[in-house]
């Protein structure tokens, strides 16, 4: 016998024994109550992920109802910030406009009194 060929005859007799070992050690009886049992096991595992993955799914959409109400009352805020801003800006525009105008007036007013003062001088 040649090398390839004893090659060849011990994978066949390797494929036979993991079939002979691959072959149920239990009655024909228990067999298929294990398989059930596995089954059984297999499904509640599906069914609790399932589960499991609804109740995340409902956190999220909670969450995610929560962070847009969050978000709406941020933009709210917003705007009512952004109008007091812009009143603040107002209020400072008239009071800058306020001191302008007493200054003009002060110079008006220390103007006059020199003027007053050089008119009784001339007298």
């Amino acid at each position: 016998m040649g090398k390839k060929a004893r090659q060849k005859k011990k994978i066949a007799q390797r494929n036979n024994d993991s079939l002979s070992l691959s072959g149920s050690k239990y009655s024909d009886l228990e067999s298929p109550q294990i398989e059930d049992e596995q089954a059984n096991e297999a499904s509640h595992k599906i069914i609790d992920q399932q589960e499991l993955l609804r109740k995340r799914e409902s956190a999220l959409k909670e969450e995610i109802i929560s962070l847009k109400a969050q978000l709406e009352c941020a933009f709210r805020v917003r705007q009512m910030l952004q109008e007091l801003n812009e009143e603040q800006e107002k209020d400072i525009i008239k009071l800058r406009q306020q001191v302008e105008e007493g200054r003009k007036s002060e110079e008006m007013s220390k103007k006059q009194c020199l003027e007053k003062e050089e008119h009784h001088q001339v007298e």
